[in-house]
């Protein structure tokens, strides 16, 4: 049980540390009772394992959990021999990996993030709306973030936010009970990256 808690520790410990550039270039192995030499490698748009069986008949079991707005199962996989996988192409948000050794429960495990590529602005949802709406948008990086609500002629009507946000997925709920109908512009601005959406509330 101690070996198994020192291994699991392990895991997520390189998870974290694999994220950086630094070990990108030079991963190094963890040891994961009968699977040696077992490498997680977090790549920009995915998750690289490498792995040596010391009991080929033995299989190990790859499941990749996507935990961004519920749990869903992406990625599923056995192999009895020594080889390797790569899982790309996956959207930014949060990941599970799991890694199972023949039918026991999940012997290690750990958490990656997938950042997005770009700055975003979605549209309001949903809309037309009545009182509220749901505004959505993605950061690249960590950086200031300001989300206003404009009337027609220019003019200020809310602040929705105003603070330093961390980069992925954010959404926050306008609600316009004390405002009346008409057209609206929400207006984003991160970094450099300027946007303005449309939304009308209609009572």
């Amino acid at each position: 049980m101690k070996s198994a808690r020192f291994f699991f520790a392990a895991l997520v410990f390189s998870l974290m540390f694999w994220g950086s550039s630094a070990a990108r270039e030079k991963p190094q192995p963890i040891y994961i009772g009968r699977v040696e030499n077992l490498i997680l490698q977090i790549l920009d748009k995915g998750v690289k394992a490498t792995w040596d069986l010391t009991t080929p008949t033995t299989p190990i079991n790859i499941c990749i959990i996507e935990t961004s707005g519920g749990d869903s199962v992406i990625f599923r996989t056995s192999f009895l021999d020594t080889g390797a996988v790569v899982v790309d192409d996956l959207r930014p948000g949060n990941y599970w990996i799991g890694i199972t050794i023949g039918n026991s429960c999940t012997t290690a495990g750990g958490w990656f993030f997938i950042p997005p590529a770009r700055y975003l602005l979605f549209p309001n949802y949903p809309n037309p709306f009545n009182p509220s709406t749901n505004i959505t948008y993605t950061l690249a990086k960590k950086c200031r973030v300001s989300l206003a609500v404009y009337n027609m002629r220019g003019e200020l009507v809310e602040t929705l936010i105003d603070t330093d946000q961390h980069a992925g997925n954010h959404t926050i709920t306008w609600n316009a009970t004390n405002v009346p109908s008409g057209v609206y512009l929400c207006r984003m601005q991160a970094g450099d990256y300027i946007a303005t959406k449309k939304m009308t509330l209609m009572k």
